[in-house]
Parts: C-alpha cells; sequence; structure tokens
C-alpha cells in the first residue's frame, strides 16, 4: 500500500448530507473532520491522467481505476490527520480521562447492578475508574500512544498525548453567489454562504492506497473537496506506526476490543458482522456514538447516492471469549481484525473497499465484570 501525504493549498469545502439551494436560507455547511469519499474521486482522477485518460473515463467504468459503483483494482485507507510528521488516529470512545493527573486509561465493560431495560442481555456497562470521566470532546491519538493502547490495554496511560479538532482546522465562513451552468454568468439574487475548515499550519491528511497504475507519480498536485481546491501530494517514506507493526501474540487473552479507526457502515445498522460463533465469543458492551449519515454523489447518473447511517472513528465492541486464548489463536484475531476493514459492500457503493470501517484490536486478560 502506498501512503500519500496531501497538504491543502487553500481552504475546504466538505458538504454535508443535508439541503441546500442558492438564495435560500440555508447555510452550506462542510464536514470539519472528512471522510475518505473526497480523498477516493480526487485520487481517482490523478491516476486517469497519469495513464494519460480524462477523469471522465470513471463516469463509464475502468478495468484498474473502476467506476460509479466499483473501485477497480484500487484499495484506500484513511484519512487520518497528520501534524509536524505525526500521524493521529481518533481515540476510542472507552477511553477516560483524569484532569487533575492529565492521563488516559482505558475502561472496561462492567455486569450492571439490578435490572437495565436498555442493554441486551449479557450486556455490561462501562465503568469510569474513580475520578475519570469522558472527554468533553471528541480527540485525537498521536501514532505512538494509539499503539501503545493496542499493545495492552490494562497498563495503558497515556500523558497529554492529546490532539482536537481545534489544533488541526480552522473554520471560515463564505459568501458566494450561484453561476449559470455552461456560461458560467452570475446567477442573479442566488447569493449563499457556506462554512469552509483550513487546515492549520504543520497539518495535512494522509490517505493509503494499493492497487494504484506504475505511472502515478510519486507527488503532485490534486484537485479536492466540493470546489476542486488545489492540494499537493507527496509519497511517505514508511506507513503510519500501526501499520507497520502490531502486537504481539503473547496467549491468555480473555476479552478482544475491536475499535474502529475510520467511519463504519454496516447493514446491520450499529453492529458489524463479527464471527462470534467462530471465535467462540460473545459481545458484552459497545461505545457506539449517535449514528451519522453519508451520502456521496454518483457521478454517471449525476444524482446524489442513497444516504446510509455510520458508525464514528472510535467506537468499540467488547468481545469476551469462553476460554483464554492460546497465542495462535490471538494470531487469528490479529489476522481478522489488525488494519482489516469491516464495513460491508453495498449494492450501489464497496464501502469495504473504499476503507471504511477499519478496525484495530486489542487483546486482555482482564475480563472486567461481565
Amino acid at each position: 500500500m502506498r501512503w500519500l501525504r496531501i497538504k491543502p493549498l487553500d481552504v475546504l469545502f466538505f458538504r454535508r448530507p443535508g439541503p441546500f439551494s442558492a438564495g435560500g436560507v440555508f447555510v452550506a455547511e462542510t464536514e470539519i473532520v472528512p471522510g475518505i469519499l473526497p480523498f477516493i474521486g480526487a485520487i481517482r482522477a490523478e491516476a486517469a491522467r497519469a495513464l494519460g485518460l480524462s477523469p471522465a473515463v470513471l463516469r463509464k467504468g475502468h478495468e484498474s481505476l473502476g467506476g460509479p459503483d466499483s473501485l477497480g483494482r484500487l484499495k484506500f485507507c484513511g484519512p487520518f490527520l497528520a501534524k509536524d510528521g505525526r500521524v493521529f488516529f481518533p481515540a476510542p470512545k472507552a477511553a477516560a480521562y483524569h484532569e487533575g493527573l492529565g492521563k488516559m486509561v482505558f475502561s472496561y465493560p462492567e455486569e450492571p447492578e439490578g435490572a437495565c431495560l436498555s442493554l441486551p442481555d449479557g450486556f455490561g456497562i462501562w465503568q469510569l475508574p474513580k475520578g475519570y470521566s469522558p472527554p468533553a470532546e471528541e480527540f485525537f491519538l498521536g501514532e505512538e500512544s494509539y499503539f501503545d493502547l493496542f499493545k495492552n490495554a490494562e497498563t495503558f496511560t497515556s500523558e497529554e498525548d492529546r490532539a482536537f479538532v481545534s489544533d488541526f482546522f480552522e473554520i471560515e465562513r463564505r459568501v458566494g453567489i450561484a453561476l449559470e451552468k455552461g456560461s458560467r454568468r452570475v446567477r442573479e439574487g442566488h447569493l449563499y454562504t457556506q462554512s469552509v475548515v483550513r487546515l492549520k499550519d504543520g497539518v495535512s491528511f494522509v490517505v493509503g492506497v494499493s492497487g494504484l497504475p506504475s505511472e502515478f507519480p510519486e507527488k503532485g498536485v490534486l484537485t479536492l473537496g466540493g470546489e476542486g481546491k488545489l492540494a499537493l501530494y507527496e509519497t511517505m517514506d514508511s506507513p503510519p506506526l500501526p501499520f507497520a507493526n502490531r502486537p504481539e501474540a503473547k496467549g491468555g487473552a480473555r476479552m478482544a476490543f475491536v475499535v474502529l479507526a475510520t467511519l463504519g457502515v454496516f447493514k446491520s445498522g450499529p453492529l458489524p458482522a463479527l464471527p462470534l460463533s467462530a471465535l467462540k465469543a460473545r459481545l458484552v458492551g459497545a461505545v457506539v456514538p449517535k449514528a451519522k449519515v453519508l451520502g456521496g454523489f454518483d457521478i454517471s447518473r449525476n444524482r446524489p447516492r442513497p444516504l446510509v447511517k455510520t458508525v464514528s472513528a472510535g467506537a468499540v465492541y467488547a468481545l469476551l471469549f469462553e476460554d483464554a486464548l492460546t497465542k495462535e489463536q490471538e494470531e487469528k484475531i490479529f489476522e481478522n481484525f489488525w488494519a482489516r476493514p469491516l464495513a460491508d459492500d453495498f449494492s450501489f457503493y464497496p464501502y469495504g473497499q473504499a476503507g471504511f470501517g477499519l478496525s484495530f484490536v486489542c487483546l486482555s486478560k482482564f475480563q472486567g465484570g461481565v
């Protein structure tokens, strides 16, 4: 897999799946932390140009690059945020933080006391250690701390290695006016307002791609986002740390925590299709934020794609095994869940191939109170 570092040269607009029309009262809001779809479009268009083709070939379909409903031989991973050369990952939603100590730990599910009608049978409630609380806002972990968490959740402690959305982006408001299709003349009375994101100094996106043609340049320029803003890209010398290494299987694990590093799209809603019977495990807990909807645009039919519900990056699924795992069984767990996309492919788009639901897994000998 080739890893690209992408640095926009201007503000970016990643439109949310909501109503908007020039001349109306709506504000076109941008997604602050974008998903992979805008990057897939930009990278495929650059790959087509590298092959001497027009990006319009993607409307009909290409064997290597795919078409409106396929990705050909391409597979994607990301996007992740990078700052000053370090790659950051969305923190697991099971992380708990102690403001006084400035430390973060990983929490575990516990069996609820008494009846709990909102939980399925066998589920536990995530219990926070004394003095710890969920972070007040979404945050990200540097690649070293993120990898340390998966090496051993029982002893994981992070000393202030956190970054927030505000450390990467600034939000700006812009006023624009609609243009006539074809002539590009101004449409009178069709003013609109939109929000855009500007990356702070030293911030870039990181995206992994496999299956690119050999003609794809090591570095170049992409057009990215809703208004086709220019962005520089270059091939990284090495992949982010969690993709270059994985924890060592030692045997004895009783629990596994499957963590999503990218948006998940699952046919069953909030839960991925986990092979529980084959693993001789049961799902005993999950930390899943409120669902968001994901859209997209069908370039061949010139219309929006169907909306699908997504699971936010950082969602955690806790599995409890019937017996302690052997070293060989732990190796199998890593093969199934380490840097693997869990998303389902739909008839109208291959979300798994696009890198949705990318998972990492942490094994623990401690089984909480479930």
